[in-house]
């Protein structure tokens, strides 16, 4: 028999699918047999061809994806900066796009190393979402928000029942139009305000924060590795760019390999490397 579906949601653009493509092989690997996933795509613009990628992923798990229509204009005015795109504050309208009581949202820059039906099973109560503390102090010293406990909105579980009860998906556009002075990282600080700390905080395992920014990352990687269920890359370097420590690049790769986009990754591996090539016999040419 199966178990109850287990529900999670994705914004992302055609530029970012190959990346989700490897999140959802790696919560695929890491299932169950019984387990049965439905997975909601906040589409930005994939293309039908990279949709029809995603659906040839081999598992042995049950899963559904459905892609959903987004009205970009009404984030027309959102403020945005140079590390963000528009699709980030797609998950505003998972109130209204979604019927189900319960989702779990991910961000894609990110590697499940456990199965996360824990994580999904955990009872929210009265609580708006579940969410691990944004650990970086360059979040903390820049966001504008009179709250004390500062959440990282790349991993969320939330309870949409008691969102839409309390119509919160009409305050995350107020909040947006009436405080866009205190929006320093976009939907994150949105979703801050309007929780207003009514949130079930969780381990650093469900989503254990790999940025620049933090010090010690690798050691506290390290020694948490054997029960983090999630890796999340915070900051702009990511694996993908062979910027990482080479644990998490081939680890990262591990699943890339096995996504419909692999050929992806050579491409991107010999252009990277001819780079590499080019820098080298500039710099010698200068010495």
């Amino acid at each position: 028999m199966a178990r109850e579906c287990i529900n999670i949601a994705f914004s992302c653009n055609n530029n970012w699918v190959d990346k989700l493509a490897v999140t959802l092989v790696s919560i695929l690997k890491h299932s169950n047999v019984l387990d049965n996933y439905k997975f909601f795509v906040l589409d930005g613009g994939i293309t039908q061809e990279n949709k029809q990628k995603l659906a040839k992923i081999k598992s042995k798990t049950k899963f559904e994806i459905e892609y959903l229509k987004v009205n970009r204009e009404i984030f027309s005015n959102v403020p945005l900066n140079n590390f963000f795109t528009i699709e980030t504050y797609f998950r505003l309208k998972l109130p209204s796009l979604v019927n189900v009581d319960k989702l779990l949202y991910l961000d894609v820059d990110i590697a499940v190393k456990k199965n996360i039906a824990k994580l999904f099973s955990i009872d929210l109560k009265e609580h708006y979402a579940g969410a691990v503390i944004d650990e970086s102090s360059y979040y903390k010293k820049f966001h504008k928000l009179p709250i004390k406990n500062y959440f990282n909105a790349g991993v969320l579980l939330l309870n949409l029942k008691k969102i839409r009860k309390d119509n919160l998906e009409e305050k995350f556009f107020d909040f947006i139009k009436y405080n866009s002075d205190k929006i320093c990282w976009v939907d994150q600080c949105v979703l801050n305000a309007v929780f207003n700390e009514n949130v079930m905080f969780l381990d650093k395992i469900y989503n254990f924060q790999h940025s620049d920014f933090l010090p010690d990352t690798d050691k506290k990687y390290k020694k948490l590795k054997n029960n983090i269920v999630i890796v999340h890359f915070v900051t702009s370097r990511k694996p993908w760019n062979f910027e990482k420590s080479l644990n998490f690049v081939l680890e990262y790769y591990y699943y890339y390999l096995q996504t419909p986009f692999r050929w992806k990754f050579f491409t991107h591996f010999i252009n990277k490397m001819k780079r590499k090539i080019r820098l080298s016999i500039i710099l010698l040419d200068i010495n």
